[in-house]
């Protein structure tokens, strides 16, 4: 998001400078052509206010100009860039490769001078680089020395798109930030006479700023410019530790959960003598599991890729390209989430067994055939009862009519789904953004987005966003009610004609009293008061106009808070926190093929369990396509209490206590406005970085 900011500014600056939008032009206005004379020009101070408005210096410091121009990321990407141009084989030069060996990842930087610590993140920084670039690389480099086709091939690769929706973005390589990767190759991939220094964007930069820093506060080496350079002791967090309960939480990750469902539609296409049931299904989760698996939290070159140059790290971590680079796990594994979302949500769609348990387990609790709620229901019910129920209202009556408008049923006997009609499109190796394909591929009953994929989908900017696809529980939803000046108050039920009227399935019940669809939600003094507090509202805030325009805010006209772009980053971080490890609305978090493979079993037990039963037997044997359908029709007929009773026994038994957490990928949910809750216990929520400080969230 941040890097969204600096490309509108950079935008900006291209506009109004013609010419002078690169890096190096800016760099060099900054500091006059020289950073090492602008050192001393440039000072930050810290004032405060006396009560009677006088204004008094605290602090005053000199601030150290390369460091805060980021000019040292540009000099070593720009190191890196002109080195390796001059083979253009991954490999570096014997020049550099003098100064890149011997590296210890492990030195303890609150023992090493200026020089050394600067030239230690330079190496770091290279050598990563060319990991990432070779990795990238590798599928033309490969083909070029002959090795994949058997037959060297002639390659121009200054010609070459680099791009992730280029020809070779079909052969998936990295999770994570593939834009950046694909820019830094295609500029390294020109030849050695080329200048790159027009090329070279500010964003560039502060991507590579991002980059290094990450790594480089996870060894104690952190910059203020106000406190200077500070160190401490290295944190001990696994940067894997997130990619890892993803992938392989026990029961829970990934690969489990698509393990599981293999199973099941295996099963299914056996029990209906039909091979070809869920084959596209049946060939792509193994793809998906193997990229997850290939290309997430792993490098190839750990492994070694014939005819290519080894890790720059073998000797300290073959690895390195990810267990070094804190911010490639957290972008890799956001980029995952939104992959499985969008995945799990398109499955979601095609198949009728998480509609139509969603539409029994309702009937079943209104009618009491369910006495008490379960948690899981519970909780697909907030998330996506407001389109799993046409009108977005649970229906306490006239089941049948909700289930049939739902999944447009045209006959009440005929069983047929006119949503299974949707093209089937195989999710695939052929596609070059896979992302994009099953973002835009129609949905008509599971359309929520998760506010990772709704991110993505704007590319990391958040007022793109419409108003109705925020969760109704976000800050961000939250200000934007703020900035119409209107701020939902204890007990105050309506918010005016000109309300937003926010989607309502992500608020707690406890907290918030839901309405009727598109009604503004009711919410409780408690909850108020901690939105109020997670916002740094004062208690006797009064709702009104907002006072002026943004400042420094590149989002949207005017903002009560007056929040500038770090403010709005502090905020939203809460949000995408609460989207990932919240324990209201984790949408990012549930695995949402175990619960697709979890509502199979069930539909299977009832109908091995319930043969006695004359609808039971008549549906499984009627012959229909989608004999689960049928089913689901009868019971909502509300006609044979025995079916109802025997539904409503199976499904409890099934569930059991499960709740989200039983579906999630991560072991902890947090509470962002307060407490962090897991097996160990409840622990304080820290606002400044998600998570306690040795426990940080990956993403974060």
């Amino acid at each position: 998001m941040a890097i969204s900011i600096v490309k509108q500014l950079q935008f900006e600056i291209s506009n109004d400078f013609p010419g002078n939008g690169s890096f190096d032009a800016i760099l060099n206005t900054i500091t006059r052509g020289d950073p090492d004379k602008a050192q001393g020009m440039f000072h930050l101070g810290l004032c405060k206010v006396g009560p009677n408005g006088e204004v008094e210096s605290t602090q005053r410091v000199e601030i150290d100009v390369k460091e805060c121009s980021m000019a040292h990321a540009y000099w070593d990407l720009l190191a890196f860039i002109q080195d390796f141009q001059k083979n253009r084989t991954g490999k570096p030069t014997k020049a550099m490769l003098t100064r890149l060996n011997d590296w210890d990842p492990h030195i303890d930087l609150r023992n090493t001078n200026k020089t050394k610590r600067t030239e230690w993140r330079t190496v770091y920084t290279i050598n990563w680089l060319y990991d990432l670039v070779l990795l990238w690389s590798s599928i033309i480099l490969q083909r070029k020395n002959g090795v994949t086709t058997g037959k060297p091939q002639n390659f121009v690769l200054e010609n070459v798109d680099w791009s992730a929706n280029g020809k070779w973005g079909e052969h998936r390589r990295l999770w994570g930030p593939v834009d950046f990767t694909a820019d830094i190759t295609a500029l390294a991939m020109h030849k050695e006479s080329t200048d790159v220094k027009s090329r070279i964007l500010p964003h560039h930069v502060f991507q590579m700023q991002c980059i290094v820093d990450s790594f480089t506060v996870s060894r104690g080496w952190v910059y203020y410019p106000l406190k200077g350079h500070v160190f401490s002791r290295p944190s001990q967090h696994n940067v894997l530790q997130d990619i890892k309960h993803f992938q392989n939480r026990p029961n829970r990750g990934i690969n489990y959960s698509i393990g599981l469902l293999l199973g099941v539609l295996e099963r299914e296409a056996s029990m209906h003598q039909s091979p070809t049931r869920h084959k596209s299904q049946i060939e792509m989760l193994p793809l998906l599991r193997d990229d997850l698996n290939i290309w997430l939290g792993s490098s190839k070159l750990a492994y070694g890729l014939n005819s290519l140059p080894p890790s720059r790290f073998s000797n300290t971590n073959k690895n390195g390209l990810w267990e070094y680079s804190p911010y490639l796990c957290g972008t890799g594994l956001a980029d995952a989430l939104v992959y499985t979302y969008n995945y799990g949500m398109l499955t979601w769609d095609r198949q009728p067994e998480p509609t139509a348990m969603l539409h029994l387990y309702n009937m079943l609790r209104q009618t009491g055939s369910i006495s008490h709620p379960i948690d899981i229901y519970e909780q697909c019910l907030t998330f996506f009862g407001d389109t799993v129920f046409v009108g977005g209202k649970k229906p306490t009556q006239n089941f049948l009519q909700s289930w049939k408008a739902t999944c447009g049923l045209m006959d009440v006997m005929g069983c047929s789904m006119q949503r299974r009609t949707t093209r089937r499109t195989p999710i695939g190796a052929t596609d070059t953004n896979p992302n994009d394909l099953l973002s835009n591929t129609p949905k008509r009953i599971f359309k929520r987005r998760s506010l990772l994929a709704l991110l993505n989908d704007t590319n990391w900017r958040p007022e793109k966003i419409a108003d109705a696809d925020l969760p109704t529980f976000a800050i961000l939803n939250y200000m934007r009610l703020v900035e119409k000046g209107i701020v939902p108050r204890p007990g105050v039920s309506s918010l005016g004609s000109d309300a937003i009227r926010p989607n309502t399935s992500a608020v707690p019940p406890n907290d918030v009293k839901i309405g009727r669809s598109g009604s503004t939600p009711e919410i409780s003094e408690e909850l108020a008061a901690r939105v109020n507090a997670a916002l740094g509202i004062p208690d006797d805030f009064t709702t009104g106009p907002s006072p002026g325009p943004l400042q420094g805010n590149s989002y949207g006209h005017h903002d009560p808070f007056q929040l500038n772009n770090r403010g709005f980053l502090e905020t939203i971080q809460r949000d995408i926190v609460s989207d990932i490890y919240g324990n209201i609305s984790p949408l990012s978090a549930i695995s949402y093929l175990h619960l697709l493979a979890f509502f199979k079993v069930i539909f299977m037990a009832i109908e091995e369990d319930g043969k006695h039963i004359k609808a039971i037997r008549e549906a499984t044997e009627s012959g229909q396509k989608e004999p689960r359908v049928a089913l689901t029709t009868w019971a909502l007929m509300e006609q044979d209490p025995e079916l109802l009773d025997f539904l409503g026994q199976k499904i409890t038994t099934f569930a059991g206590g499960a709740g989200g957490g039983e579906y999630s990928y991560f072991p902890e949910f947090i509470d962002v406005l307060g407490q962090k809750e897991g097996a160990s216990g409840s622990e304080r929520y820290d606002s400044d970085t998600g998570s306690k400080p040795d426990e940080q969230c990956t993403i974060m």
